[in-house]
């Protein structure tokens, strides 16, 4: 915009905004220019995981003379077809438990139907009374009082979840129970094979 003599910029801008309202808008500042060789090194690292948030790719930006801002780097990211995504939970494994899996796995590949016809597979799980076991969050204000719903309401003694185990047949669900206290020991396990579990062998009529 060009200055006029005796003329505030602001009235010229209100004038401008009047008679020229889908005029685009320049973008303030100096863009920045991140270099193909940089973004490869990027996508490397994310990748091998060296690098595994936004928050860990815009300090290393900042470090190497990039003047970017954090959500910037977010933006870059998606244009480098790169997405947040929620991890997935998984039992940690060690390579003795890989191995037994995998040597099982081995063993059965050649069962035939009728031979997993014979299988009954169980196991055990948590079903929570008050919501996950994970970070839960809540947005607040600075200066308001606590409310309710901004706690995450626990019980003593391990009321708040109850464990149960379950198996499955070729025909179908098997029969439930809980365990008590929440903690599976031996002496539960023997008690469940020779009751609940025999009870479900025996409501599909197997053997």
């Amino acid at each position: 915009m060009e200055h006029v003599p005796g003329v505030l910029m602001s009235t010229l801008s209100k004038h401008k905004g009047l008679y020229t309202p889908k005029r685009t808008r320049g973008h303030a500042g100096k863009k920045t220019t991140i270099s193909s060789t940089t973004k490869n090194y990027l996508k490397r690292e994310l990748v091998n995981g060296s690098l595994k948030t936004a928050k860990s790719v815009w300090p290393y930006l900042n470090s190497i003379g990039h003047k970017i801002g954090y959500f910037g780097t977010v933006r870059m990211l998606h244009s480098m077809s790169f997405d947040t995504q929620i991890k997935k939970k998984k039992p940690l494994l060690k390579k003795c438990h890989m191995e037994a899996r995998l040597k099982w796995a081995k063993a059965h590949k050649d069962w035939t139907e009728d031979d997993w016809r014979r299988m009954v597979f169980s196991d055990k799980t948590k079903i929570n009374v008050w919501g996950s076991d994970g970070c839960k969050y809540f947005w607040k204000r600075p200066g308001d009082k606590l409310q309710p719903h901004h706690l995450d309401l626990t019980v003593k003694g391990g009321a708040g979840s109850v464990l149960l185990w379950g198996c499955m047949t070729w025909d179908g669900p098997g029969y439930g129970c809980a365990i008590e206290n929440g903690t599976m020991k031996a002496s539960d396990y023997v008690h469940i094979l020779s009751t609940t579990l025999m009870d479900s062998l025996k409501y599909y009529g197997y053997q």
